[in-house]
């Protein structure tokens, strides 16, 4: 869980966050989505104050899929907007979003 104690500042939530990204960046790299991520999954790895984050729980995690089809359901009652974003996430070259 997140939690050291006390109250976080800005600059605290954004180290937090660029851990976590991190995290599900190198998973995405290595070919895996992990699908329960969620602030429970993350753990300090100490008690100290710059402890490093890691992941847990990999239960329900997956090796990513191959390029879905758009032709099928439930692709063509999608907005135009989702069916971009969603293609955007699976392109296989450099231009595709990342958690980065």
């Amino acid at each position: 869980m997140l939690s050291r104690g006390g109250k976080y500042s800005e600059d605290d939530a954004k180290e937090v966050m660029v851990q976590i990204l991190s995290v599900v960046s190198y998973c995405h790299l290595q070919g895996i989505v992990h699908r329960d991520l969620k602030p429970e999954n993350f753990l300090f790895t100490s008690k100290d104050e710059h402890s490093p984050l890691k992941g847990i729980d990999f239960g329900l995690s997956d090796y990513v899929k191959p390029e879905p089809s758009f032709d099928e359901a439930p692709w063509p009652s999608l907005s135009s907007e989702a069916v971009d974003f969603v293609k955007r996430l699976v392109n296989k070259d450099r231009k595709r979003l990342t958690a980065s």
